[in-house]
């Protein structure tokens, strides 16, 4: 297996069958408010303005929760229903790597999309996966 394209389009095929088994439809906003919340996912590290001691790999052991702030805060501004917030949320929480990836916090199509992008986590920048 490969984090490249083929891998990318067969979990985008595994989301889309997993949410028409379901009855859902995971329709543009939804892979919308998922590929916002890949962008956001390390967000936590950013400081703020009147941050200006270190940097911000200080915040890495809470950076996850700082992303999922940022991405409400962001969200909101952008017009993301409380729904995609809420999804973002929680995809961005999946790429915590202590966090167990249970069909309890999402929808069936969600847990799909979230599990794909927790794997992303893993890939190497020559596309292989490994783990952290």
């Amino acid at each position: 297996m490969t984090c490249g394209t083929p891998w990318t389009l067969s979990r985008d095929r595994k989301a889309r069958s997993g949410a028409w088994l379901a009855g859902e439809e995971l329709n543009e906003r939804r892979i919308l408010t998922a590929l916002v919340a890949a962008l956001f996912h390390d967000t936590g590290h950013i400081q703020e303005k009147e941050d200006n001691e270190g940097t911000g790999a200080k915040y890495t052991a809470n950076h996850v929760r700082r992303s999922m702030e940022f991405f409400l805060r962001h969200g909101k501004e952008q017009g993301l229903s409380e729904q995609e917030l809420a999804e973002g949320r929680t995809m961005i929480l999946c790429t915590d790597i202590r966090v167990e990836i249970t069909a309890s916090l999402f929808s069936s199509s969600s847990v799909e999309l979230s599990e794909g992008f927790s794997t992303l986590q893993t890939c190497s920048p020559d596309g292989r996966p490994h783990l952290p």
